[in-house]
């Protein structure tokens, strides 16, 4: 098994959601899967809007980190996690 580079952020949950992108509603679905990022206990949360074309709204504490619309790996997902984290701490510093 291929180690994953989480950036230094604990996250709960990688290799669940990269199974759940390979399933064949997420991937065929228009809004995909959302997902959030726990800072306070490292989980990911997600929504999917798959029957509705609504967004999800999430808890003010969770980090908003984009859309899966295909099939991402594990390290993917986690890239994708820490680019909103960065973000999100470098837009706070400002």
């Amino acid at each position: 098994m291929t180690k994953i580079d989480t950036h230094g952020l604990k996250i709960v949950g990688l290799e669940k959601l990269a199974e759940i992108s390979t399933h064949k509603p997420i991937a065929a679905a228009r809004n995909g899967l959302e997902i959030a990022y726990d800072p306070q206990d490292g989980h990911i949360a997600y929504d999917e809007s798959i029957k509705n074309t609504q967004y999800c709204v999430w808890r003010p504490d969770l980090i908003p980190c984009g859309t899966i619309k295909t099939q991402m790996t594990a390290q993917e997902i986690a890239d994708m996690i820490y680019k909103a984290v960065r973000s999100t701490h470098n837009g706070a510093r400002r």
